[in-house]
């Protein structure tokens, strides 16, 4: 009869469940995935029904390699397949090798521009062989061909 009464409102999905594993009826086997994790690391506000949205935006997190990571999609083509089985499977990528390329050069030549750096970090990566491959540009604008300025139908004659 558990289904007829309030209980979004009494407790929490947490304490429910918790109750539900302590009594006996839920089995260790049933336990959802969630639950050990919210329980060595419960929030800092309980998420109860009545419980005031925050007004706050979330603050962004940027790391410093988010740009470097960003100019290579822009730029490169990635077309490296992870192998999520391998512990360091990530580090076999081009974007990979590109960021940790750039932070080496950072750290050596200090005073250079970003546009200079990652011009450095592709000389180098080429010269170690490592294929980088530019996106060719879609919207670049093409003189017509002429096949485009011939009339459509060739059968009539302008008069």
């Amino acid at each position: 009869m558990t289904s007829l009464s309030r209980l979004q409102k009494v407790g929490t999905i947490f304490t429910r469940t918790r109750n539900l594993i302590r009594s006996g009826v839920m089995k260790d086997a049933d336990k959802p995935l969630w639950y050990e994790v919210m329980a060595a690391f419960p929030p800092l506000e309980e998420p109860t029904y009545d419980r005031k949205l925050s007004t706050e935006f979330p603050r962004e997190i940027l790391y410093e390699e988010d740009k470097v990571r960003a100019y290579f999609s822009k730029t490169f083509r990635n077309k490296n397949i992870i192998d999520l089985n391998r512990q360091d499977g990530f580090k076999q990528t081009t974007c990979y090798k590109f960021v940790t390329k750039y932070q080496e050069l950072s750290k050596s030549s200090q005073g250079k521009s970003d546009k200079e750096l990652f011009s450095d970090v592709e000389e180098a990566l080429t010269s170690d062989g490592v294929i980088l491959q530019r996106f060719k540009n879609k919207h670049k604008p093409t003189a017509p061909t002429n096949s485009e300025t011939e009339p459509s139908n060739p059968t009539s004659e302008p008069s």
